[in-house]
């Protein structure tokens, strides 16, 4: 199940590519979702129920667009490579991540996650109102040029 107005197909080894036509943000992958899926640490599920929210509560609206920006520039630069350099931030990345996007969905979060959580977001939404669209998708999909997970993003293809 995916929103309106957005593709959405499964590449050969189960790999949830999302690209949306008329989105502001670039449509693509959820790049902190999918660096913990690819580390085993997030099951598919996850990730896609995730991605799931993202394009029904996010994509199209100019405040989720911002947010959305912001996650690509700063999730692509600055957390994935510290998610591929070491097992304990994953795990910490897991806690974090997992309590901040639940929080934002309106489900069950550990209330101690909330400051940093909170500075995430701002920081997010900050970066999402002064970079372009063509910049932040520049940015993730950086990723996946020379990746074994290339194909998981039809914009790098």
């Amino acid at each position: 199940t995916t929103a309106k107005n957005t593709t959405t197909t499964i590449d050969t080894r189960d790999y949830l590519v999302s690209s949306t036509v008329d989105s502001h943000g670039g449509g693509g992958c959820c790049v902190i979702a999918t660096a913990l899926n690819n580390h085993g640490v997030w099951a598919d599920d996850k990730k896609f129920g995730l991605i799931e929210w993202c394009e029904t509560k996010l994509h199209n609206k100019w405040w989720g667009e911002t947010l959305r920006r912001g996650y690509q520039v700063i999730g692509s630069k600055m957390i994935v490579p510290m998610l591929n350099k070491n097992a304990v931030v994953r795990k910490y990345a897991d806690w974090q991540f997992s309590n901040a996007t639940n929080m934002l969905r309106g489900k069950k979060f550990n209330p101690l996650s909330v400051p940093l959580a909170l500075a995430w977001i701002t920081v997010m939404f900050a970066t999402g109102s002064i970079v372009t669209k063509n910049f932040a998708t520049k940015c993730w999909t950086s990723l996946y040029k020379k990746s074994k997970y290339r194909s998981i993003c039809n914009i790098c293809n």
